[in-house]
């Protein structure tokens, strides 16, 4: 804003101005009158302010004013997290592994499966006293073959869906001598993959013979699809889809 600058008056001053000075200078009473007035004015504009400022309280109050949590509240919170963490870290792991080494092979007899037995442990489990009274589903396969371990997700889930109607073995042709020495690879590899059917490894010999014994397996994945009296009733050369499997189990369930 530009202000209007003004001088000083002096002695010398003519009496129209002096007498223009004394016309323009309020008197006692209006000098009064106006800081009466402006007293009240800023009297009314404190009530106002003090209005506004318990209208916006109710306003705040009836709406809902931010929640400011209590210590108790935040150390509930506290104890909802840990019980959920809690929670995660007792939940049920993913099934155990469970290989064993081959033990002995029988021929087969009268058109059925050759039975064949696995140390678990110091006891003798024979596939057929395993299987008793149900379909068998035998998995031919290695860990080193492609096709083999494409398949196996879907072996897994349908273990996971038919595990109580249906045996699921597998058999693993590993390059290893000893089933002392493949037994430790396919145990790493079966944890990883959550296989949690029983699989059998063994040495050169047996591997040929329980191969023998299923028609000479030539090529993994190979899997024989065998009904609860022992009788093959599909054999699934190479590698195959959860569907494919599905459709031969419906032959036996």
């Amino acid at each position: 804003m530009n202000f209007e600058q003004t001088s000083h008056s002096n002695n010398n001053s003519s009496p129209i101005s002096q007498k223009a000075m004394e016309t323009s200078s309020p008197s006692p009473k209006q000098g009064f009158t106006r800081h009466a007035a402006l007293l009240l004015l800023v009297a009314c504009a404190a009530l106002t302010m003090q209005s506004c400022s318990r209208s916006e309280e109710a306003r705040n109050t009836s709406q809902g004013a931010p929640h400011q949590a209590s210590s108790q509240e935040v150390q509930s919170a506290g104890m909802g997290i840990e019980n959920a963490a809690d929670d995660k870290s007792t939940a049920a792991p993913p099934p155990t592994a469970k290989v064993f080494a081959l033990q002995k092979v029988d021929a087969p007899q009268n058109g059925k499966r050759a039975d064949f037995a696995w140390l678990d442990g110091k006891k003798t489990v024979k596939l057929s006293e395993a299987s008793k009274g149900k379909p068998v589903f035998i998995n031919f396969w290695a860990t080193w073959c492609p096709p083999c371990r494409r398949e196996l997700p879907d072996i897994v889930e349908l273990q996971k869906e038919y595990g109580a109607k249906v045996v699921f073995i597998g058999v693993a042709f590993e390059n290893e001598a000893t089933a002392a020495q493949a037994a430790p690879l396919v145990s790493s590899f079966a944890e990883k993959n959550n296989l949690g059917y029983v699989n059998i490894v063994g040495d050169e010999k047996l591997v040929g013979k329980i191969s023998a014994a299923y028609g000479n397996v030539e090529a993994l994945p190979t899997t024989f699809i065998i009904d609860k009296n022992g009788v093959v009733l599909d054999k699934l050369i190479g590698g195959r889809s959860k569907e494919d499997f599905l459709s031969a189990l419906k032959k036996v369930l």
